[in-house]
C-alpha cells in the first residue's frame, strides 16, 4: 500500500507537475534514500511515455481531422495535415525531455542542463531550421523539424546520462552540497549560533534549550509588568 501511495504521488497529471522529478529526485537524494530517487525516475519516466504514445498514435491515426477542431478553412486544414507527423513526434518528445531535465536538475546537474539547452536549440536546432526553410524551401516545417533535431539531441543525451548516473555517488554529493550551506564556521558556533552540523548528537544542541528559557524569561518579565 505504501509503494502505491508513493506512486500515486509521482504521477504527472497536469502541467504544473513535469517539476515533480525535479523536486522528488532532489528531496530523496537530499535524504539519502537513493532507492527512491530510482523509483521516482521509473514512475515518471513510465508514466509521461505512456501519456505520449496515446498522443503520439492519436496524431498519427487522425491525421488532418485535428483541425477540424479549430477550423473549417480548407487551407488550413491543409497545412495542418502537413504538420501532423511533425506534431506527433514533437508530442512524443516532449512527454520524455522535460522528465529527464527534471531529474538533471534534481541532482545537481543544473549547468549541464542549461548548456545542453544552449547547444541544442541555439546551436544545432535553430541554423538547421533556418536552412531547412529559407535554404532547402521547406518552409515552417523546415523550422519544426530543426527544432525537433534540437530536442531529439537533448533527450538522448540527458537519456545517456542519467543512465549512467551512480545514483549512491549523488547521494553523497547532495549531503556535501547540504553540508557546504548548512553547517556554520566554528568561530560562528563558538558565538552562539543555533545551527549545528547534520546528524549532531544531544550534546550539541545545548543552545537551543538556552534560547528557550530566556525567551520565557522575557515572557515572564512582561507578565509582571
Amino acid at each position: 500500500m505504501r509503494r502505491k501511495a508513493e506512486a500515486e504521488s509521482l504521477l504527472p497529471l497536469d502541467a504544473e507537475q513535469w517539476d515533480n522529478p525535479r523536486v522528488r529526485v532532489s528531496n530523496e537524494l537530499g535524504r539519502g534514500n537513493y532507492r527512491a530517487a530510482r523509483f521516482a525516475i521509473k514512475v515518471n519516466l513510465g508514466t509521461s511515455i505512456s501519456i505520449g504514445l496515446f498522443f503520439w498514435i492519436l496524431c498519427l491515426v487522425l491525421g488532418q481531422r485535428v483541425a477540424y477542431l479549430f477550423t473549417s478553412d480548407k487551407h488550413v486544414i491543409g497545412e495542418v495535415s502537413n504538420l501532423v507527423v511533425l506534431l506527433a513526434f514533437t508530442v512524443l518528445l516532449n512527454s520524455v525531455q522535460p522528465v529527464l531535465s527534471g531529474v538533471a536538475i534534481g541532482s545537481g546537474r543544473q549547468g549541464m542542463v542549461a548548456w545542453l539547452n544552449v547547444v541544442s536549440y541555439y546551436i544545432v536546432g535553430v541554423p538547421v531550421g533556418v536552412g531547412f526553410a529559407y535554404i532547402a524551401g521547406f518552409g515552417v516545417k523546415g523550422i519544426w523539424i530543426g527544432m525537433l533535431i534540437g530536442s531529439t539531441m537533448q533527450t538522448i543525451w540527458l537519456g545517456t546520462v542519467i543512465w549512467r548516473t551512480n545514483w549512491e555517488e549523488q547521494v553523497e554529493k547532495a549531503s556535501e552540497r547540504m553540508n557546504t550551506w548548512l553547517i556554520r564556521k566554528p568561530e560562528e558556533m563558538a558565538n552562539g549560533s543555533m545551527t549545528q552540523p547534520l546528524g549532531g548528537s544531544n550534546e550539541e544542541q545545548k543552545p537551543v534549550p538556552l534560547l528557550i528559557d530566556s525567551a520565557s524569561k522575557s515572557s515572564a518579565r512582561q507578565q509582571s509588568i
